[in-house]
């Protein structure tokens, strides 16, 4: 498996029969999908190794070794390329047509791409893609110790439990056997952050380079998690890890290389509409009984249409991409424009040389929104403050300059003064 493309692999294995997402070129054969036709235990085995996973993840003691171990991350990566989303008349027919168990194999609700997608929430504060963490575990941790103290709640008395059932000696404790080199390790260790300062990267990067790839690989699914059409949960799920990992500091780096597919794809859905064809995982009205009634409705507008859940993270993430360079700023002003190759309908996104129109319409209303989280309106006047510190961008905020100044009415006092001195104020 080390010399396979961990990625094709799982992505070929975890396909739908159907072969209409991004990661499923058309000359796969069905024989190698692992669907529920070709293999329903190895599914269920799955999802049941990523629940265990997924519920460990949620305990802050669990993170650092699940961290540390090159396949339990090799698992979680690989199923995040699950797509064999069961939804519509599957999962909401009639009890008697269905058989329950099958059908929350690949539930859109509750399947292995869900859970991995949970337990890498949990993980992403303390996901390590510089391997300065692990680095210092395996040199300053000392796995030599005998025993630890551990206090009951039930009584006052101690219990003496050997901490090598909970850590890999081989691996600990190297620092001792490094001479003068220790000292010098010892010397940049921030004790407060847990990190390494002023230390040579050739120094510690050899020795953790495996586990910085393992780490790393979750960055590259997320182009495809973000264009998934049949689980709403997976897209929320994605969006919010995606602002976990992009708060912390040590993902600047990988963050400041956004790929154009990325940015594409999380301004489509800034404006995705709640109900209808276009929505994700649509419920076809003809075939089950849909019964999302509300006040609103009869108000109709853009509140009522917009998937609020999506959008309210998507800015968040934007607007916080926006936030670390000028180059992203330009990228995200552009238009973008998704053409195929000639080879599997392959996507490519490419500059149109135009203002992005699509941004601006989709973001102007958000100003103004009545439903979602209470921050939104603010993100999105960041976000227009941030593409307006930019030149290249100008003919954008002149673009809705007219309805900038109309939605200064309908606006609290802080998106008001956000508008008026850093957005207009560039024109």
């Amino acid at each position: 498996i080390d010399e396979l493309d961990w990625e094709c692999f799982c992505a070929t294995k975890f396909a739908p029969s159907t072969l209409n997402t991004a990661f499923t070129p058309s000359h796969i054969m069905p024989a190698h999908l692992m669907n529920e036709e070709n293999d329903k235990d190895g599914i269920r085995i799955c999802e049941m190794i990523l629940l265990i996973l997924r519920n460990l993840s949620y305990v802050q003691a669990n993170t650092r070794f699940i961290l540390q171990s090159i396949g339990i991350l090799r698992i979680l990566v690989g199923s995040l390329y699950f797509r064999n989303f069961m939804t519509g008349k599957e999962v909401r027919g009639p009890k008697v047509d269905r058989d329950d168990v099958d059908a929350d194999n690949g539930n859109s609700s509750s399947n292995m791409c869900l859970h991995a997608i949970n337990a890498f929430y949990n993980l992403a504060p303390n996901l390590d893609v510089t391997g300065e963490k692990i680095f210092l575990d395996f040199h300053l941790l000392d796995g030599t110790l005998d025993v630890t103290q551990v206090q009951t709640k039930t009584s006052k008395t101690t219990d003496t439990v050997d901490i090598k059932s909970y850590v890999d000696a081989d691996k600990c404790g190297k620092i001792h056997g490094m001479g003068m080199v220790s000292l010098q390790i010892a010397k940049n260790f921030n004790i407060k952050d847990e990190k390494l300062t002023k230390l040579p990267d050739n120094m510690f990067r050899p020795v953790v380079k495996q586990y910085v790839k393992a780490s790393m690989a979750i960055f590259p699914a997320f182009y495809g998690l973000l264009r998934v059409r049949t689980s709403r949960a997976v897209v929320i799920g994605s969006l919010e890890a995606l602002i976990l990992m992009v708060d912390n500091q040590d993902n600047k780096s990988i963050f400041l290389h956004t790929p154009d597919t990325i940015l594409h794809q999380l301004v489509h859905l800034l404006w995705i509409p709640r109900l209808g064809p276009d929505s994700i995982e649509y419920v076809d009205p003809l075939r089950n009984a849909v019964s999302r009634v509300s006040g609103m409705k009869l108000l109709g507008g853009y509140d009522i249409a917009v998937d609020y859940e999506v959008r309210d993270r998507s800015v968040e993430i934007l607007q916080k991409l926006t936030d670390m360079s000028d180059d992203l700023k330009r990228r995200v002003g552009r238009k973008f424009v998704v053409s195929q190759t000639d080879d599997f309908d392959v996507n490519v996104v490419r500059y149109a040389g135009q203002l992005n129109t699509r941004l601006y319409d989709a973001i102007l209303p958000a100003l103004t929104t009545k439903v979602g989280r209470d921050h939104t309106s603010q993100f999105a006047a960041k976000l227009l403050s941030n593409l307006s510190s930019v030149e290249d961008n100008l003919n954008g905020i002149r673009y809705i300059e007219r309805k900038l100044l109309r939605a200064m009415d309908n606006v609290t006092p802080v998106i008001s003064h956000i508008i008026s001195n850093k957005i207009l104020s560039c024109i």
